[in-house]
């Protein structure tokens, strides 16, 4: 490449770009660049422009990076644009993080300052040197811990009855938070000599001793931390001038992620040489504060460095609409402090100057649309996930797949959040993937319920293709439970069993193992073996092939398998002394254990709650059992992190994994770098955004969901950060949230502080929109248009997605109306549902929408019965056949809900004969000694409508709320005068009789012999005075239900020597 081709280059840039790319390399430069305005396409450009115009050696520049990943993107990206005779010239750039160059120079030179081939210290190593450290604690320091003198948290109270104050051991040091205050330290700069030297009320006697110490042991052993790495680094340079580098240039990408400590080693890199340097990054995406990044590091470097700095801040967005980036924008330069208080708490008064930067530019967008961010509000993180799997199924509803899945991403400011978002994800089938986090059906407790389910519902199978399967589960389970007698040699000798014999089920072969003791060593082993066939297996697998079709019967199997694998006892076995009275490792057991129990009734709820395809929602059979592991095998949850220094244009979410088509849920940490087309941010309210918990509380090591009882703020990041500071923080990491988006945004809250103590559980605290949203910003969003507002705003998302609206719409114009969708979205809207509508009906199973389709009678399991009324079948029937006839008001239905009242006079509705092929299809009856025909279909056991033939008379059914629909050519019928004559409930009732109080609808009955999955529920109606007071029991008027599937013409028929009259269905 020569001079003339890197022109080509330099065309592909704006102004700005080009400034900066062709700035004087041997002076100072800051690039401001802010979300979407092509940092990296900057960085590569320089890159060339040093190289190809100015003729630096590739290994005399120095590029530091925020992770490895990202600096092989940078070498990749050089590849790409480099042709292949000219890429030696970029063999020799120095590429690394700061840790890794810090490290080279430590091999190189590490021997001048007592460190000879040093290595990382590793946890173990680590531990034990505190460990002894503890042990040797002098007395002085136990009673400076004793007496609270400590400045720092990192001791706990040992609660003991067989412990006295004398006794050291009383005192519980945590470890890990010794570790963190001195890698606080080192950030800054400070050796254990030099802290030492700060005295002061700053100075913590217990802090100065661990750190003595653990420097001391740490250099015997010739050994350094991630820390030491960049203090002893930037000690050797500091002290022996003849170690620096002699660099012609120091170019630093993500500057603003850098710490105090970092930028002072890129000062002595430039000192020898007077090196040209280049950084670029954005202070207001600054969020890694917790790792001692600092955002004032832009203006520190102007003030340190005695030549002039120039800053170019880019103003151009290529990633997000202009109603994004104004929202964004108004966020970040709202001022979210009080000043004044902090001032008296003590904090920095600075902190909002320290925070304005001169060089603060209007940020342009490239396009715009009519649409905006969205804003809802919730009152539980429940209705919040529903909204948010809702919302998807919509998007990914359009025709032409113009919103992916892998486009779509859930950003959320906490780990805890994610488990509720994952339960509506998994039971609507909506596939989804987990960055950088463990996803819920990832936990040890949670895989190892869901391979008993596995086993119990596939014990009886002997298709040898699941051999392998049960090979799997039966070794995790025996190597997952606790106290079984089983150990490593065992669990490996069992292996090995099943190895050498493939063809014989796993489950057979447990039988022959559990006999062999040269193969399970240990009788207990053995014992417990033969109880997991016996009391487990054996049992549930029974259980599970006899369940009743009910959901109270699935609850059961749920608890039966929970207690029977012994888990229950496990997870829910409680320490039931006095919290007092526990000490510090009980009190972290019985956490644990909880949180392990309160997992498995967090898939409990996904178990109760999952919407089958296959098989029908309320037809709880092993059928749904087996469908409900196929969802949850279809999802891959768990992901490794992507480097947030990635390259922005390959961190496109639809890039990565594009064959795995799953919605994106990560953290706003993990999604530094990466954009997608559709970004959710729920959980905007206060505790959460801001989050001022602790940063390892935030990790949330025991995957405890977040509800509204137990979210908290009550645990701050560090004591030494000031409210204003962490206020700032937050706002940076919510603004960094927002700016994922290029051109759909979701913001949701949860705000139910106006609800009374009556409708809030008491024991759920009150929680309000996040400060950060403000009512001039909320007034703003609300006045946006919505995605699904009009056809012209669904055109703009395809233009702007550069797909042809016409091409998508056109050849699915029968079975697709536009304006039906736009209709059902703003039903959904206007009445706030938590379930969607399609076709004009609610929809209650997602999984059985077909979304190809709105156009055309719908009789899809997925409404609320699966049944279409009569009113909706003579509407539509009027639709096709005629024009001239008014619709009918009345829906004729059989409710028993409500009692009959009122005295409204009856509606005529006319019925329209109904052509031969929209009949229901023939089905099959089972005959059952009640004498009533049912069909084998499932059913769901709600409100029932019925459509009647329309070649026989009628039976008018009574409406709802009381009102009589008549037939057009005859009275309707009136109710029984006598109270034992049995009627079908197909029978009208007279107009103004109403059911009595004393209705009972409380006897249920099943038939488990012959598996009907269908209630019948007897209503008896008794009127004491015409009954003597032996026959008030015996007597009364029955009516029973038949709940169908699907509409079927209706006859009257008598059966066996009863007088109850029943509808059947006709062959």
């Amino acid at each position: 490449m020569d001079k003339l081709d890197f022109e080509g280059v330099l065309a592909t840039l704006n102004d700005l770009q080009r400034e900066a790319t062709l700035f004087e390399h041997r002076q100072l430069l800051q690039i401001k660049a802010p979300p979407g305005s092509g940092k990296t396409r900057i960085v590569i450009s320089r890159l060339m422009f040093l190289v190809l115009v100015c003729k630096i050696p590739a290994s005399k520049i120095v590029v530091t990076t925020f992770g490895k990943k990202a600096a092989n993107e940078i070498k990749e990206r050089l590849i790409e644009l480099v042709p292949t005779d000219q890429r030696y010239l970029f063999m020799d750039l120095n590429v690394g993080t700061f840790h890794s160059l810090c490290l080279k120079l430590l091999m190189k030179h590490g021997y001048r300052i007592g460190l000879h081939n040093p290595t990382i210290i590793s946890e173990s190593e680590q531990k034990l040197i505190f460990q002894n450290a503890i042990t040797a604690l002098p007395t002085e320091l136990y009673d400076y811990y004793l007496n609270h003198q400590n400045i720092v948290h990192v001791v706990k109270w040992e609660k003991n009855e067989k412990k006295t104050q004398d006794d050291k051991n009383i005192l519980d040091f945590d470890i890990s938070m010794i570790l963190k205050y001195i890698s606080k330290l080192k950030s800054q700069g400070l050796t254990s000599e030099k802290y030492k030297q700060t005295s002061g009320r700053n100075l913590d006697q217990g802090i100065l001793y661990f750190y003595e110490t653990y420097e001391k042991d740490a250099n015997e052993m010739q050994k350094v931390d991630f820390d030491d790495l960049l203090l002893q680094g930037y000690r050797l340079l500091k002290n022996h001038e003849e170690t620096l580098p002699h660099y012609d240039h120091i170019l630093v990408d993500e500057f603003q992620d850098t710490s105090a400590l970092q930028l002072q080693i890129v000062l002595l890199w430039a000192k020898r040489a007077r090196s040209g340097i280049t950084v670029v990054g954005d202070p207001d995406q600054c969020i890694y504060a917790f790792r001692d990044a600092s955002p004032s590091n832009f203006k520190d470097m102007r003030h340190l460095c005695d030549d002039s700095v120039t800053v170019i801040p880019l103003n151009q967005n290529y990633r997000s609409s202009q109603k994004i980036i104004d929202c964004c924008q108004h966020i970040i330069k709202s001022n979210f402090n009080d000043l004044e208080n902090e001032s008296q708490d003590g904090g920095d008064p600075q902190i909002a100057e320290d925070l304005i930067d001169e060089f603060e530019s209007a940020l342009c967008g490239q396009f715009d649309t009519d649409f905006g961010p969205v804003y809802r509000e919730f009152t539980s993180f429940d209705q919040e996930a529903m909204h948010i799997s809702n919302e998807i199924k919509y998007l990914t509803s359009l025709p032409g797949n113009i919103m992916k899945y892998s486009e779509i991403a859930v950003l959320v400011r906490t780990n805890r959040q994610i488990t509720t978002i994952e339960k509506y994800m998994i039971t609507n089938y909506i596939p989804y993937r987990i960055i950088g986090s463990k996803g819920f059906l990832s936990y040890p407790e949670v895989v190892l319920f869901m391979n008993c389910l596995k086993l119990v519902v596939n014990f009886k199978n002997r298709d040898k293709t699941l051999f392998s399967n049960k090979k799997t589960w039966i070794l995790e389970i025996l190597n997952e439970i606790e106290n079984n007698g089983i150990g490593e040699v065992s669990l490996l000798n069992i292996n090995k069993y099943f190895a050498t014999k493939k063809d014989i089920d796993p489950i057979d072969l447990l039988l022959e193992v559990s006999e062999h003791d040269k193969i399970v060593t240990n009788v207990k082993g053995r014992e417990y073996i033969k109880a997991f066939m016996k009391t487990f297996l054996m049992p549930c697998s029974d259980f599970a092939t006899s369940l009743d079709g009910t959901e109270e019967g699935l609850t059961r199997f749920f608890a039966f398998l929970y207690r029977r694998s012994g888990l229950e006892k496990s997870y829910n076995d409680i320490n039931t002394k006095n919290e007092d009275d526990k000490s510090e490792n009980d009190k972290k057991k019985d956490e644990l254990k909880k949180s392990k129990h309160n997992r498995i009734m967090t898939l409990k709820e996904m178990f109760l709650g999952f919407m089958p395809v296959k098989t029908q929602k309320n037809n709880y059979t092993v059928e749904f059992i087996f469908e409900f592991i196929e969802s949850i095998d279809m999802f891959p949850v768990e992901e490794n992190g992507i480097d947030p220094a990635a390259d922005e244009k390959k961190s496109n979410a639809s890039d990565i994994n594009d064959e795995n088509n799953r919605v994106t849920i990560c953290t706003v940490h993990k999604s530094k770098g990466l954009e997608w087309s559709t970004v959710f941010v729920p959980g905007c309210s206060e505790k959460i955004i801001p989050c001022l918990i602790s940063s390892n509380e935030d990790a949330n090591s025991n995957g405890e969901k977040l509800t509204e009882e137990n979210v908290s703020f009550e645990k701050y990041k560090s004591p030494n950060a000031s409210s204003n500071q962490m206020i700032e923080e937050e706002k940076r990491v919510f603004y960094v949230a927002l700016s994922r988006a290029k051109h759909l945004l979701y913001i949701t809250a949860i705000d139910n502080e106006d609800k009374s103590e009556g409708e809030r559980s008491s024991n759920k605290r009150p929680m309000i929109r996040s400060r950060f949203l403000k009512k001039e910003l909320i007034d703003r969003l609300n006045a946006y248009s919505n995605v699904f507002s009009s056809v012209k705003t669904v055109k703009q998302l395809y233009e702007i997605k550069s797909t042809n609206f016409k091409a998508c719409f056109d050849p699915i114009k029968d079975d697709f109306s536009l304006k039906t969708f736009l209709r059902d979205y703003e039903i959904y809207v206007e009445e706030k549902s938590w379930q969607i509508y399609w076709n004009g009906k609610k929809v209650y199973n997602l999984n059985a929408l077909d979304v190809t389709k709105n156009i055309g009678i719908v009789t899809s399991t997925m409404f609320a019965t699966g049944f279409v009324s009569a009113k909706q079948h003579v509407e539509q029937m009027a639709e096709k056949y005629t024009d001239n006839i008014e619709r009918s008001k009345a829906k004729r239905s059989l409710s028993l809900s409500k009692p009959v009242t009122g005295n409204a006079p009856p509606i005529v509705s006319k019925v329209l004969p109904s052509p031969s092929q929209n009949y229901a299809p023939k089905v099959k009856y089972v005959k059952k000694s009640r004498g009533l025909s049912i069909p084998t279909q499932r059913t769901s056991p709600k409100k029932l409508n019925v459509m009647l033939s329309p070649k026989k008379k009628p039976e008018l059914a009574p409406k709802t709320d009381s009102e009589i629909l008549k037939s057009p050519k005859r009275k309707p019928l009136k109710a029984p005068d006598s109270p034992t004559k049995q009627v079908s409930p197909s029978r009208a009732l007279k107009n103004n009789q109403n059911i009595p109080d004393n209705c009972d609808i409380s006897n249920l009955s099943i038939d488990d012999k012959e598996d009907n999955p269908f209630v019948n529920v007897a209503i008896k109606t008794e009127k004491k005075e015409d009954l003597d007071p032996t026959q008030q029991k015996k007597k009364g008027s029955q009516k029973t239900i038949d709940q169908m599937f699907k509409l079927q013409r209706g006859k009257k028929r008598k059966r066996m020597e009863t007088t109850i009259e029943t509808i059947t269905l006709s062959d």
